[in-house]
């Protein structure tokens, strides 16, 4: 049950971005104002199979923070193959042992 939770709740999250407005060059966002010292910089998701020639103003950016937070530990040399090793189900699960059809449907 908590895997159906999960994945119900992370396709509503991942939907939701279909209904964001659209602008141009939304990867890297400034964050100022509410009194903060210091602006902060949100960037989007690079994915391994993307593209991830990082602009000059994007590495501008990263040239000026003081801290860098991601979603994984990058210096850790075993993260590959720890992340590889949970990518796939197990038992020969599918996305569809988890979902009805009707849901399944509007999944694919």
């Amino acid at each position: 049950m908590k895997k159906i939770t999960y994945l119900l709740v992370t396709l509503l999250i991942a939907s939701s971005s279909l209904f964001a407005q659209k602008l141009e060059n939304s990867t890297l966002w400034k964050i100022t104002g509410n009194d903060l010292e210091e602006a902060s910089y949100l960037f989007g998701t690079i994915h391994v199979t993307c593209d991830a020639t990082l602009s000059d103003e994007v590495k501008n950016a990263l040239n000026q923070t003081s801290q860098l937070v991601l979603e994984i530990d990058m210096d850790d040399p075993e993260m590959q193959s720890k992340m590889m090793s949970k990518i796939l189900m197990k038992e020969g699960k599918t996305l569809k042992d988890f979902v009805n059809d009707q849901e399944y449907a509007k999944i694919d």
